[in-house]
């Protein structure tokens, strides 16, 4: 668990420095960052996600008058 974290930090952090270099057509494209292993769910993570969504997008405030 620990080593995914730090695995899952590695990536993460090379992302970022890719984003951040100096010369732009070293830079990534958004479909290259999209294409990224930091932004792929597994069939766990994307049952969550979905759920997620499905949750923000039926929720609605006890204050609202909407």
């Amino acid at each position: 668990m620990v080593l995914e974290r730090k695995n899952e930090l590695g990536l993460i952090l090379d992302l970022i420095s890719s984003c951040l270099d100096v010369d732009p057509k070293k830079r990534p494209t958004i479909q290259g960052m999209l294409n990224s292993p930091i932004f792929m769910l597994d069939k766990h993570e994307l049952t969550n996600a979905v759920r997620f969504s499905k949750n923000v997008i039926l929720y609605r405030s006890p204050i609202s008058t909407v």
